[in-house]
């Protein structure tokens, strides 16, 4: 895969907050939002949330076992984020259920993400993730600008670059499909089968994207 310059990245994330603890210290029961006041909080190109304002949830709590361990895929082509469970929301609208892109949507929010970079442990933020149900795995897509590197002879496959001079990225790994590495995960875990071929990508239409703004307009903000 084609890589593209650092210096002109746009990066894929609101925002990236930098957690004292190292990736050896951090076990999965421990994963959640920095609380020391010397954690860094570095905003990356901030975007109005396409459905709506949330509530913000100061206790929220990651999912567990084997719900954490599904993959962050990236899925080419896609033009929304998509997570499979509700626990991943730290912000979050509920609705009644409508059928988009091949996908049961029941939701859509904010969610964090503690990913594992060159300089530790960080949260990644992303917003308008829809909530599917019957999600085979988490999709994050790429937008226009963002630059990621594959690098096959470090402890990583890619590199996805989180600041426009190349200082700091987030590890993707590929066990089978490119992933996102987490916190307390190990290069070669996936939650995908060895076995079968997958094309994960999620795609809404401009006008899906329109109906579920409307939903949005009138749903239960839940923490």
């Amino acid at each position: 895969m084609a890589s593209n310059s650092p210096q002109s990245t746009k990066p894929l994330m609101i925002s990236i907050e930098e957690n004292s603890k190292t990736y050896q210290d951090l076990s999965v029961g421990d994963i959640g939002p920095p609380t020391s006041d010397a954690d860094k909080v570095v905003e990356q190109g901030k975007e109005e949330p396409l459905f709506g304002t949330d509530t913000s949830s100061e206790d929220h709590t990651l999912p567990t076992g084997a719900a954490y361990h599904v993959d962050w895929v990236f899925g080419t082509g896609s033009n929304t984020n998509v997570a499979n469970h509700r626990n991943w929301f730290k912000q979050y609208k509920s609705f009644a259920p409508v059928q988009m892109g091949g996908f049961n949507i029941v939701g859509a929010g904010t969610v964090e993400l503690p990913v594992v970079t060159n300089k530790g442990i960080s949260t990644l933020t992303l917003s308008n993730v829809v909530h599917a149900t019957n999600a085979i795995c988490n999709i994050w897509n790429a937008p226009d600008g963002m630059a990621w590197m594959i690098t096959p002879n470090r402890d990583q496959d890619c590199e996805l670059y989180l600041d426009a001079t190349g200082d700091h990225w987030a590890i993707i790994d590929h066990p089978h499909l490119f992933r996102l590495r987490l916190a307390g995960q190990t290069r070669e875990q996936t939650s995908l089968s060895p076995y079968m071929s997958y094309m994960i990508a999620a795609r809404l239409l401009p006008e899906e994207k329109w109906i579920l703004e409307s939903l949005m307009q009138g749903a239960e903000s839940v923490s």
